[in-house]
């Protein structure tokens, strides 16, 4: 049997070769080994994929304790190979930490995404983003902070990562100085953007001075707004975003990050709609059912994981933006019918698709309810969440 932990091709056709249940049993029994520093090299190009896909078996199949005691093993037995695939392993313990509200294993779990956040950039994404969607601000900060430097050296030669960090930073920060102006009536704009200014964002400092003059200034006027739409539409986007802002934290205490996540991604679409033509703002915020279902699957992605994230976040966040829209009268009825009807669909696509992971969505019900959703509908559906963690629908 020994021979079986010294050699990679041997313990490969065993493991091929012997039943689903006694795959866990041989996996912890090759974990406790003390093995080669030749076998553990050979690991790395056969018995590691079949590792984890082995842990994602038991992740379909909700056998989730099994994971955490693979992870221990791993963690306790071979220090290298975790640190070497952590990623893959801390992952699912994030998620599952998110979901169970155990908000106290997260700075432990978060370490080796801190230390070494450019191991593997798009996981370190999805971890941070479900971090923002789950409402935990300070240790997205945190994470954010100690990370950027080195993920914006990536920025040079792929994915921008850098620039997803230091925007969250921005208006993470841009939110905290607004809840400074509700209390003294004084917006220390000097000191908010020389607190951010060691953050590259781009042009949007410059929005950003427009949403600090639009809270100063409370330059907001209903007025004329549809009317005006078509002529001024840059400057009354502009506005509108600032707002929209203002009102989710104020109305549904919704983070600044998240707002803006939801009307940027929104704006891309809106602006991909439009194309060149100048649009009253009934045509222009309309939702057209087939190019908005493909905008939402060009944000899926396999190589991007936090893509599948982003698109139920957008989804479900879609509706605030509506109802802001309809309150401000810059739609008609008919428009914000046929929008949330249409949002309605696809939702029920998505939870058809990713019915056995809708837990890890979960996150869509720990924002305030909409109110264009019913207490019952909004109950049933977080419930329909919550079941697919200990069943397969």
């Amino acid at each position: 049997m020994s021979q079986i932990f010294e050699n990679a091709n041997l313990w490969l056709e065993t493991y091929q070769s012997i039943s689903a249940t006694e795959k866990y049993d041989f996996i912890e029994k090759t974990l406790k080994q003390s093995l080669t520093t030749e076998f553990l090299f050979q690991l790395k190009s056969t018995i590691i994929p079949k590792l984890l896909d082995y842990k994602d078996d038991l992740e379909e199949n909700k056998q989730f304790e099994k994971i955490f005691e693979l992870i221990d093993l791993i963690h306790q037995n071979h220090s290298t190979f975790y640190e070497d695939y952590f990623y893959y392993l801390d992952q699912f313990a994030v998620e599952h930490s998110l979901f169970s509200d155990k908000n106290e294993k997260l700075p432990q779990l978060l370490e080796h995404f801190l230390e070494f956040p450019e191991k593997d950039p798009r996981i370190f994404l999805s971890i941070f983003t479900y971090l923002i969607f789950y409402q935990k601000y300070e240790i997205a900060a945190l994470l954010a902070e100690k990370s950027y430097e080195s993920l914006n050296d990536l920025n040079k030669v792929r994915y921008r990562m850098g620039d997803k960090v230091a925007i969250f930073l921005a208006y993470d920060l841009l939110q905290k100085y607004f809840e400074k102006f509700l209390v003294t009536k004084q917006f220390n704009a000097n000191a908010y953007f020389n607190a951010i200014s060691k953050y590259d964002i781009g042009n949007e400092k410059k929005y950003i001075a427009e949403y600090v003059r639009l809270f100063v200034e409370n330059r907001w006027e209903v007025k004329n707004f549809k009317a005006d739409f078509y002529s001024y539409k840059e400057y009354y986007l502009n506005l509108l975003a600032g707002h929209f802002l203002q009102t989710q934290f104020l109305q549904n205490q919704m983070n600044f990050a998240i707002s803006f996540f939801i009307w940027d991604n929104i704006s891309y679409y809106w602006e991909r709609k439009a194309g060149n033509h100048e649009q009253h703002s009934e045509k222009y915020f309309a939702i057209d059912h087939r190019k908005f279902h493909q905008f939402l699957s060009n944000l899926t992605s396999d190589y991007f994981p936090h893509y599948e994230v982003n698109s139920f976040a957008l989804l479900w966040g879609v509706v605030y933006l509506y109802e802001f829209l309809f309150s401000v009268e810059l739609i008609s009825y008919a428009t914000y019918f046929n929008a949330l009807e249409s949002f309605e669909l696809l939702k029920k696509d998505a939870i058809s698709r990713y019915k056995s992971t809708l837990w890890k969505f979960d996150f869509v019900h720990r924002w305030t309810k909409p109110s264009s959703i019913s207490q019952e509908k909004f109950d049933n559906e977080k419930q329909l969440f919550r079941n697919s963690f200990s069943s397969n629908l």
